[in-house]
Formats: C-alpha cells, structure tokens, sequence
C-alpha cells in the first residue's frame, strides 16, 4: 500500500464522516472507468453487485447482511431494505461508471460505482443502509445489530 492510496482513504473517510458530501466521483478524473446503464449491472445486496458475469464488492462501503448471513434480525431486516433499496437505485440511474481494483479475499473484484454521478455506497449511508469502511486496511466493520 502506498502512502498516496492510504492518505487518499483516510480523507475519503473524513469527508463522509464529517458530512462533506458525497465523495468525488473519480471517473471524471480521467480514470479508466466502465459506463453502462440499467440491466447491466445487477445488485445483490447493498455492497454486492454483479456486472458481465463478475461479482463487484463496494470498495470503501459496508451494508448490512441479509438473511441468511446476518448475525441478529435488526441486521437481517436492514440488510433486505439494503437490497431493496440499492437495486431500485441501479435501476433508477441514467448513466453507471464502475471504477474497478484488485479482487478481495473472496473473488469478489472490488469497485466503485456511481450512480449519475454519486457513489451508491453515499446514497445508501444517506438512507442508513450502508457505512464509510476503509476496505484497504480492513479497518473493523459497523455492528449493525448495536443501537
């Protein structure tokens, strides 16, 4: 890891931490970015998503888990409204860029995607449904069946 990469996530936290708005999109950065629209990209739940037959986990993003994954039924319930709510707004976009990385510890290829321009991750921490996770460090995850 990089000093550049590591500084670039801890401001990447800080902005949505301190409500700063919704993060750049890097895809107009001149980064090689794929764009596509609806029924291309398929989310599987709220940091899940599949495009072309690859799986796509959110870099930077955490969602609850849906049954049967979650670990109580508050994480269970969020995780399904994360479902719910992240393929109507795949389904709702214009216009779709994936920024795509490595792959993680799964198979997973981890990416960015925006969403008309905003991270889908920040739509969904606006609604309560996901959460600012540095994916680079794989800093502790939310507990999503606290408060």
């Amino acid at each position: 890891m990089t000093f550049r990469v590591w500084a670039g996530g801890l401001m990447f936290l800080g902005l949505v931490a301190c409500g700063g708005g919704a993060p750049p999109n890097l895809c107009d950065e001149g980064r090689a970015c794929t764009r596509t629209g609806p029924g291309e990209l398929i989310a599987v739940d709220g940091d899940t998503y599949e495009y072309r037959n690859t799986r796509l986990r959110l870099r930077d993003w955490d969602s609850p888990e849906s049954a049967p994954h979650a670990k109580c039924a508050k994480e269970a319930e969020a995780g399904a409204e994360a479902e719910r709510r992240a393929y109507d707004l795949v389904n709702g976009a214009e216009v779709i860029e994936v920024l795509t990385y490595g792959r993680d510890s799964y198979g997973r290829m981890q990416a960015e995607i925006y969403l008309d321009g905003v991270p889908v991750g920040y739509l969904l921490q606006q609604e309560g449904l996901a959460a600012a996770w540095d994916s680079v460090t794989d800093a502790r995850r939310p507990d999503w069946c606290m408060g």
